[in-house]
This record gives structure tokens, C-alpha cells and sequence, in this order.
């Protein structure tokens, strides 16, 4: 957990020696993640309420980031993208309440919870919306975001509730760093994906 920090230095110097380019969003993106798994590597539940708030903060950072793509993304009303939809809000909408619920009852703070829930809700969310309504193929890279972080919150609500395993907990925090590698890569090919070319996939 401590060198995890270390590895969000290392992600900005790689989109800066790539795009030559300071984005102040990213970089504020990536410190809210430094500063928030720095204190959750020193004490959880010391720093509780502000890791939450620091997590939201990042979750709707996250999401400001996304914001040109996903307003390019076009809702469409076409059977199996509607399934699936579904299915990820169904899925995702039971395991937050459940991650809300358990530490609700396990810290007593209700509005950092309840806020952090909910950020991560509507940025997991947006990861797949994109991920269904865009046309650009690097849509992928959104999708493995989600994707890990869909393994990061139900990772640790079997390692809090169920098996408190050390290997539970590296697989929870791989899935998080590979999270945090392709939303870096989408940055780093936002633009491309913003361009007027269409894609038919």
C-alpha cells in the first residue's frame, strides 16, 4: 500500500513525457488518489470520513475529466445494449448499497459514506455508458475501468464481510492500479476519441 502513491507520480510522468503537456484535471485526479490511499495505507479508520470525501472528490474528478466523451456518447435504445445496461446498473446499484450499508454500520458516518457511494456509482457508471454509446474502439479502455473497479468494490465487500484474505486484498488493489493505468491511457487518447471520424462497431 505504501508504494502504491509512488505509482501515481509515475503515471502522470507517463502521460506528461507522451502528451508534453500539463492537464491540471489529471493532476488533480491523481493526487486526490495519492493523498487518499496514503491515508488508508497509514490509518483507515483514523482518516475514515476523509478518505471518503477524498474518494468522492476523486470519483467527480474522474467524471469531469470523462465529461467531453461521454456528452459525444449517444443514447441509443437498441436491445442488447439495453440488456446489458441494466444488468451493470442492477449490479452495481445492489453492490454500493450493500459497500454504504455495511460501513454505515461499521463506522457510523452516514454523509461520507452516502457520498463516496454515490460518486463511485456515477463514475463507474459513466465508464460504461461510454463503454455502450460511443463509437471510438478506445472505448476499451473505459471499460477496463469500470471493470476493475466493478472487481475493487465487490473485492472488498467479501474481504470486510466474508474472507479477510491478504490475497483477497492484493487482487483489490491490482485491480485498482490497473484501473488507474487505463484511465490514464484514456487521457492520454481523449482527443482521438473527441475527433469526427466515425467508427462503425
Amino acid at each position: 500500500m505504501y508504494i502504491k502513491p509512488v505509482f501515481h507520480i509515475v503515471l502522470f510522468l507517463w502521460y506528461f513525457s507522451v502528451k508534453k503537456k500539463l492537464d491540471v484535471k489529471l493532476v488533480f485526479f491523481l493526487g486526490l488518489a495519492l493523498t487518499a490511499e496514503f491515508l488508508t495505507a497509514i490509518d483507515f479508520d483514523g482518516y475514515y470520513t476523509l478518505i471518503n470525501i477524498l474518494f468522492a472528490c476523486y470519483f467527480f474528478v474522474g467524471l469531469w475529466c470523462m465529461k467531453p466523451v461521454l456528452q459525444q456518447s449517444k443514447f441509443t435504445l437498441r436491445g442488447q445494449e439495453v440488456f446489458f445496461g441494466l444488468l451493470i446498473t442492477g449490479v452495481l446499484l445492489y453492490m454500493v448499497y450493500g459497500l454504504i450499508y455495511y460501513s454505515i454500520q461499521e463506522f457510523q458516518e452516514n454523509v461520507p459514506t452516502v457520498l463516496g457511494g454515490i460518486s463511485f456509482l456515477l463514475f463507474t457508471g459513466g465508464c460504461f455508458y461510454v463503454t455502450l454509446f460511443h463509437s471510438h474502439p478506445k472505448k476499451f479502455y473505459l471499460f477496463v475501468v469500470g471493470s476493475c473497479y466493478f472487481v475493487v468494490c465487490l473485492g472488498y465487500m467479501v474481504y470486510q464481510l466474508l474472507l479477510p484474505s491478504d490475497l483477497l486484498m492484493g487482487l483489490v488493489n491490482t485491480a485498482e492500479i490497473i484501473a488507474q493505468f487505463y484511465f490514464v491511457l484514456f487521457m492520454i487518447h481523449k482527443q482521438e476519441m473527441l475527433s469526427k471520424t466515425k467508427w462503425y462497431i
